[in-house]
């Protein structure tokens, strides 16, 4: 078992189910790499675990590293520096109060912050524009400042963990100012996608217009390219 200091075992038996298992793993073998997470407990969303612990104030460190057996790299966890212990938020991710969770839906017109496609309040998830493990302190997590949220459906949320959890502002250089211009804290106007010299838009096609998708789909087919590739020809061929 791996040194660590008393706080965090003692906090690690307050937590819940999903966070408890990432910081008891690193306690017993001294990390935990996202194949683990997924294989050993089940989360299909390993980083999404990580985040579990890093929201309850326990900071962890992110490393990626190679499998020795696949030969793909995932990442790894080790537990960060006792001085870096968030103490105002170890109760646990709080729930946001209904008022503001309606403030922030009707701001939004109950669509998806990324894929601008409309959700029911349940479906939507609030997610901070700037992730903690980044802003730290300089964001008051519970200060609800409506413009420091967003409304996100569980595939996106799940595409922005997976994404930030690679960036190397996550894993190194953690400014925040450089979260504001990413697609990821602000897709109604960003400059790149996680530090990538890229642009990027979401197509959602419902009800009557799933016609004309297929549509799309098929056309695309006959010529032999993706439906992102074809949309993207047949722009540019407007021009």
């Amino acid at each position: 078992m791996t040194t660590v200091d008393p706080k965090i075992i003692e906090l690690a038996e307050k937590l819940g189910k999903r966070p408890r298992a990432v910081v008891n793993h690193i306690i017993k073998y001294g990390s935990v790499s996202t194949t683990q997470l997924k294989e050993i407990y089940g989360y299909d969303h390993p980083p999404r675990a990580a985040r579990d612990v890093r929201e309850v104030g326990i900071p962890l460190v992110t490393k990626i590293v190679k499998n020795a057996e696949t030969g793909k790299k995932n990442a790894e966890y080790t537990l960060g520096s006792l001085e870096e212990l968030r103490t105002d938020i170890l109760q646990g991710r709080k729930n946001f109060p209904a008022k503001f969770k309606k403030k922030l839906f009707t701001q939004h017109k109950h669509k998806c912050a990324i894929c601008n496609a409309e959700y029911s309040p349940r479906v939507l998830q609030v997610d901070h524009r700037i992730p903690y493990e980044v802003a730290g302190d300089k964001l008051d997590t519970f200060a609800l400042d409506v413009n420091a949220y967003m409304p996100l459906c569980p595939s996106d949320n799940r595409n922005k963990s997976y994404s930030c959890e690679k960036c190397k502002n996550w894993l190194d250089i953690r400014d925040s100012e450089i979260c504001k211009t990413c697609y990821w804290a602000s897709p109604e106007g960003f400059e790149h996608v996680s530090m990538k010299k890229e642009k990027r838009t979401e197509l959602v096609f419902r009800e009557n217009e799933i016609n004309v998708y297929t549509a799309i789909e098929e056309k695309a087919q006959f010529v032999g390219e993706s439906v992102e590739e074809y949309i993207i020809n047949l722009l540019k061929k407007s021009e």
